[in-house]
């Protein structure tokens, strides 16, 4: 992708965050709205199996989890001789783990009540959203290209984006966090991304 390109999605991305972050902050209605009637929506979807897989989807974006599927992908593409991409992944990782950590203590926005998980952090952004949407993004743009196989790059890349939404859906299913939050989680993972692939182009032209 041309610089110029991600420079565009860049500002795009940054402005949505802006966007959802202001009205979130201003406690706009339509967001209120929004965030209960989709919460509301996945409440009416729960019953006790379903409830216990989405327990067990969300752990995926718990931190010892993410740090292993670091570690995996990272040792792919290293075995790979995929240096650049390795920087990319690990930019991207350790940026967005340090801005949603750093917002979610700007915004101190409180947690749905009655979350089926217990979380002793603030809301806004989700922090399992921001790292689904770095691992989601790493692993179609920077791992199916590694794949000759068409037939399992398309396996591959499906399953990983299945996986991935699925652990941003259950942070809402299990009331554990607004629709807005997985939103601008969502948001913050790829802008953390596009920077990342910026940092390593001006690096490698320094």
């Amino acid at each position: 992708m041309k610089q110029k390109t991600r420079l565009v999605i860049l500002i795009i991305l940054i402005l949505s965050f802006v966007t959802i972050s202001w009205v979130v902050v201003t406690k706009n209605a339509a967001i209120l709205r929004f965030d209960n009637s989709v919460t509301n929506y996945f409440d009416n979807l729960r019953f006790p199996t379903l409830d216990d897989f989405m327990l067990i989807i969300t752990k995926i974006g718990n931190t010892y989890e993410s740090l292993l599927i670091f570690i995996i992908i990272a040792t792919i593409l290293i075995a790979r001789k995929k240096k650049t991409f390795f920087y990319i992944l690990t930019i991207a990782a350790a940026l967005g783990s340090i801005l949603q950590f750093g917002l979610k203590y700007i915004f101190e926005r409180a947690r749905p009540i009655g979350g089926l998980v217990k979380e002793t952090t603030y809301s806004f952004p989700s922090g399992h959203a921001t790292i689904s949407a770095i691992f989601l993004i790493s692993v179609i743009l920077l791992i199916v290209p590694l794949i000759k196989n068409t037939f399992m790059k398309w396996v591959f890349g499906v399953a990983a984006t299945i996986l991935f939404a699925l652990v941003a859906a259950s942070r809402i299913f299990l009331w554990v966090h607004w629709p807005s939050d997985v939103i601008a989680g969502l948001l913050l993972g790829a802008t953390c991304y596009i920077i990342a692939t910026l940092i390593v182009d001006f690096e490698a032209r320094a």
